[in-house]
Formats: C-alpha cells, structure tokens, sequence
C-alpha cells in the first residue's frame, strides 16, 4: 500500500509521528489480520512515498468469493448438505472479522473502510482484514485515537449515516460496516444496491 503523501512534506515531528505509527502496525499481530512485513520510506519508483508491504491471501477478497457465488446461484434450492456447508462458511468468516475488528479496536484503532473489498481469503477460506493503512493519530471527544488515512471510499453502503452526515468515525462506524457485510453474506445482496448517491443513501 502506497502512501499519498510523499515524506519530504512532513515535519521532523510527524515523520517521528509516522515511525510510531508503523511500529504500531507492525505489531498487530492477529490471526485474522493481514501480516505486516516491512516498510520502506520510498516507493517502488524510488520516489518519497511511504509504503507499507503486507502479505497477500491466494484467494481474493471476500468480495470476489461473493461475486462467484452471485453469478453461480442457482434457481432451485440446494440441499440440506449444501446450506449447511454454506451456513458454516458464512459463521467462519462472521466469526472472524468480529473477532479482527475486536482485536483493533481493544488497541484503540478503527479500521474506517470496513467492505468485502478488505477481507481476504486464506487457501482454506479463512477471513484476512486489510487495507487499514497508514495510520494517523486524532483527538476526539471522549479520547485519543488511532484512525487510518484512507478516508471515506469505496462503496458507500457500508458507511454509517452519522459517518456519512459529518465524516466522524468511531468504532460504531465500524459495527454498522461489519452489520452491513453480514447481511450481504446471508442474502448475497449489496445492501442498497440501487442507490449510488450518498445524500439519497442516507436520506
């Protein structure tokens, strides 16, 4: 993942800020989250972007899992073998993500891009969050916090209405996200497919 912001524009304090930031990273060890495995103050064109290397999954995201299924649903209805196998994969990867976002937010960091888009699949299914990015630190109301710099992205309909309203993230943010990917797991529905612009998506 490369940075937007190149190095040479930082401040002596915010590039010491960054330092801390990716020592932060690189301890988040979890099962369910992406590994971290290095950082480099240039990118891949020898150009003052940071950049942050994670490993990468063989089975996509679980976006494409729920795009191959989309397109192979069938019309008559499956057996009892077959929705039970379903049933359990969709349990592993609601347990998991739960289990990832607990872990994050017990360290004080939101993942504030939350989607089938960010979970990766390991060869045996297994779920992998990622892409919650350089991080940057931010003082709010009740304390301070980690919040992730990749703003607001992606498909909006797993953004909360208050984060949607005034671009305030919290952990509740999070949950409205991770409740939005567990309905389209069980329906296999893009929750308000239909709607594309932001101010009709949250009226």
């Amino acid at each position: 993942k490369v940075s937007t912001i190149q190095l040479t524009r930082l401040s002596r304090s915010e590039i010491i800020h960054l330092s801390r930031e990716v020592n932060i990273l690189s301890k988040m060890i979890h099962p369910v989250l992406l590994k971290f495995i290095g950082y480099s103050p240039i990118d891949f064109n020898l150009h003052p972007f940071p950049v942050l290397i994670n490993e990468m999954p063989p089975r996509k995201s679980l976006e494409y899992h729920l795009n191959l299924k989309r397109k192979g649903k069938l019309e008559e209805e499956k057996d009892d073998d077959e929705n039970e196998e379903e049933e359990t994969m969709n349990l592993i990867f609601i347990y998991g993500i739960a289990n990832g976002m607990e872990f994050l937010h017990s360290h004080g960091i939101l993942h504030r891009n939350l989607c089938p888009e960010n979970i990766f699949l390991t060869q045996d299914l297994c779920p992998k969050i990622g892409n919650f990015g350089l991080l940057t630190k931010i003082h709010s109301i009740k304390s301070m916090t980690y919040q992730s710099t990749v703003g607001i992205k992606g498909n909006p309909s797993y953004s909360s209405p208050e984060l949607i309203e005034s671009g305030t993230y919290s952990e509740t943010s999070d949950v409205y996200a991770f409740a939005m990917i567990v309905y389209e797991l069980v329906t296999l529905n893009v929750p308000f497919k239909d709607i594309k612009n932001i101010n009709s998506l949250y009226k």
